[in-house]
């Protein structure tokens, strides 16, 4: 059974009901930056994905990736991605981390992009 503030690769378990929860674009539309939210072992969870919607030059850091909770944060990029700013739909996602049974009410802030451009936001789920 999941607990809340529980990390795991959302790559490396069968997650049901994946979704886009709430999204943001770079300055340029070079990046996007998704917060996703699934369902896995009775718990919610979310995480970062950030794709190349435009190719170009600026490096996708993953020092700017972030999500944080009252469960805990959890920053940088899971294994299994291949984001790479000079291939365009290329990406990369964080771990998720468990916001409870159903994780109605969290509040969350996430942030990610390129270096020298990053941007973040909060949301309530």
């Amino acid at each position: 059974m999941a607990v809340a503030g529980q990390i795991i690769n959302p790559d490396l378990v069968p997650m049901t009901g994946s979704t886009t929860v709430d999204s943001f674009s770079t300055p340029g539309n070079y990046y996007v930056v998704q917060l996703r939210k699934a369902r896995y072992d009775g718990g919610t969870w979310v995480w970062v994905r950030v794709y190349v919607n435009k190719t170009n030059n600026y490096n996708p850091g993953e020092s700017t990736v972030e999500l944080s909770t009252l469960y805990g944060v959890v920053s940088g990029y899971a294994s299994g991605g291949n984001i790479n700013s000079g291939v365009a739909n290329s990406r990369s996602w964080s771990n998720a981390l468990c916001v409870g049974t159903t994780g109605s009410g969290v509040r969350v802030r996430y942030s990610g992009a390129c270096v020298g451009n990053t941007s973040s936001k909060t949301i309530t789920l």
